[in-house]
């Protein structure tokens, strides 16, 4: 495979390699004597616009990219590619590409040289209609430039905020805010929408019952990290965010001293009365690499368990059916005793079901917290960090094991429903028999008129099985 690129005749060689055990040199090289065609690609989007402004009153400092829709021709008819997520975007010149979620696409955090960054339209990108990729439009002509922001409104742990009609932050659609460090990089640390509580013994409560962005774990900020952000400038804070962030702007500040709540004005602790109106601030920041491999070794542990367990139950009823068939068709046994081990078993099973669909759905919340931590360890350079993320796949790909057990379960229980059915029938169907050979063997009026009572009660059993 050559691949989708163009290579001018003679521009490809192919030749057999060396073979260093037998010594046979390499063979003599051949070449392409026809060119190879890339496949042509749609025109690149026009229109491209790095949104940022530094001038006025309210400058946008967003780090949007926009552009214009595509119109074109595909098989020969005129196609409208209007929706943002037709497209994708890169920020490493075309190394990876990431799908667009709005318009204008939020590009990153960090100050990208503008030759890096780039959008085009996906290839095959209306669902049952083929087209191929555009050519990209890169953000290098635009007049703005991206710049670091410390600061991103987020609507969950894993996607900004939308934009406003002039292209700033649509705060609307903010549901807690993610901090870098000043170059936009590394290893974010998340705040929630501050919480007012009047009540020092609600503080610690209110902020575990926290899920903003899909985060749980807040933390209420510690003291020593209240008195330096509760004293700085808002005015230093991007203007749509510095009333949900903490600064000299706000008072009576919660805070964490050592594990008392105690409040902060303007870097000094204060005692408001207890009418004053409070506020917390919570905080999510990941945990150190030790504890989360503790965590995350805890959480394999326990899922391991209940795959051994789950595993255990599986094989157990699946000897059953297997003996209790090969019983049946011995006849080593009479049905009603077989029907009664399967609806047995039939119970047993059944009431496996409720318990093991709770597992699965804790295992998932479980995945989602270590996937998005994982996320975040990303960014740091230690081994334990590197192990934490290689054990969270390793979770991942035992939950996904877990989940294959539910629909195994599921055709276990139908098993032994059938089996208990089965043998009810083969019960009836036996006393059925047995009631007609009575009737064919008796020749007093009397005797003929019980044994047929007697047919009558067991046809009349039989159609309730059958048909129940």
């Amino acid at each position: 495979m050559i691949g989708d690129i163009e290579k001018s005749a003679g521009e490809v060689q192919l030749r057999v390699a060396q073979n260093t055990i037998n010594g046979m040199p390499s063979g003599s090289s051949a070449s392409n004597d026809v060119a190879y065609t890339q496949t042509p690609k749609l025109a690149a989007p026009t229109g491209g616009e790095i949104v940022n402004t530094f001038t006025g009153s309210s400058p946008i400092q967003t780090n949007g990219f926009k552009w214009n829709y595509l119109t074109v021709k595909v098989e020969g008819k005129s196609v409208s590619f209007d929706e943002p997520e037709y497209y994708e975007f890169t920020r490493d010149q075309g190394v990876t590409w990431h799908p667009v979620v709005s318009k204008p696409q939020f590009i990153g955090s960090e100050a990208y040289d503008k030759s890096l960054v780039g959008i085009r339209l996906k290839k095959d990108a209306i669902a049952g209609q083929s087209n191929s990729s555009s050519g990209v439009l890169w953000a290098t002509n635009s007049i703005s430039r991206f710049i670091a922001l410390k600061y991103v409104p987020m609507k969950t742990k894993d996607l900004p905020a939308g934009f406003s009609y002039n292209d700033s932050w649509n705060t609307y659609d903010m549901n807690c805010i993610a901090e870098y460090d000043d170059q936009g990089q590394g290893e974010p640390t998340f705040w929630a929408g501050k919480e007012s509580s009047r009540e020092a013994e609600s503080v610690f409560q209110k902020i575990s019952e926290v899920n903003d962005c899909g985060i749980s774990g807040w933390k209420l900020p510690e003291f020593n990290e209240v008195v330096v952000l509760s004293n700085r400038d808002a005015d230093s804070l991007p203007s749509k965010l510095k009333s949900s962030l903490m600064s000299n702007y706000g008072s009576n500040i919660w805070a964490d001293k050592n594990g008392t709540p105690v409040t902060i004005t303007k870097g000094v602790e204060v005692a408001p009365s207890q009418w004053s109106s409070k506020y917390a601030y919570p905080k999510w920041s990941l945990a150190s690499s030790a504890e989360l491999l503790v965590d995350v070794n805890s959480s394999l542990s326990t899922i391991e368990t209940t795959l051994r367990t789950h595993v255990s139950e599986l094989t157990s009823a699946e000897a059953f059916l297997t003996t209790w068939l090969a019983t049946n068709q011995a006849k080593g046994k009479n049905y009603v005793v077989l029907a009664g081990e399967a609806q047995t078993k039939l119970t047993e099973l059944e009431a496996l079901s409720q318990p093991w669909q709770g597992e699965i759905t804790n295992v998932l919340e479980k995945l989602k917290e270590l996937q998005f931590q994982a996320t975040v360890a990303a960014n740091r350079a230690d081994a334990q960090s590197k192990s934490f993320v290689s054990k969270v796949e390793s979770y991942k790909t035992k939950v996904s094991a877990l989940q294959q057990n539910l629909p195994e379960l599921n055709a276990l229980i139908e098993g032994a429903r059938f089996a208990n059915r089965l043998a009810n029938v083969q019960h009836q169907v036996a006393t059925l028999t047995t009631a007609k050979d009575a009737v064919d063997s008796v020749s007093l009026a009397a005797e003929i008129h019980k044994a047929t009572l007697s047919l009558y009660q067991s046809m009349k059993n039989n159609d309730g099985i059958l048909f129940n």
